[in-house]
């Protein structure tokens, strides 16, 4: 079960130590506003949580009237595999 993350102070994470990826990174949830049921997930490579759920709205057809919530830091594990650098967005698989 995923936390949801609310504090703009909170950072996560130390250095992943392989050059060119992200330090941190943060899971979004992402609920369009005309497609509510239907929710996305993105992995975004930012230090604070607010950076995170800002970040989206970089991502084409994203606007601010959806809703985004940081579930959770990303573990170094997941930042490697989806290869994520700062400051980018990925979209997110969850696996059942």
């Amino acid at each position: 079960m995923a936390s949801q993350v609310g504090l703009g102070e909170q950072l996560c994470g130390d250095e992943s130590g392989v050059t060119g990826l992200a330090q941190c990174g943060w899971l979004v949830e992402l609920r369009l506003a005309e497609r509510e049921a239907d929710p996305r997930f993105f992995a975004v490579g930012t230090l604070e949580v607010d950076d995170a759920e800002e970040a989206i709205l970089r991502y084409p057809g994203i606007v601010p009237e959806d809703k985004r919530t940081a579930l959770r830091p990303l573990s170094d594990k997941e930042i490697a595999c989806l290869r994520l650098r700062m400051d980018s967005v990925r979209p997110y698989i969850l696996h059942p």
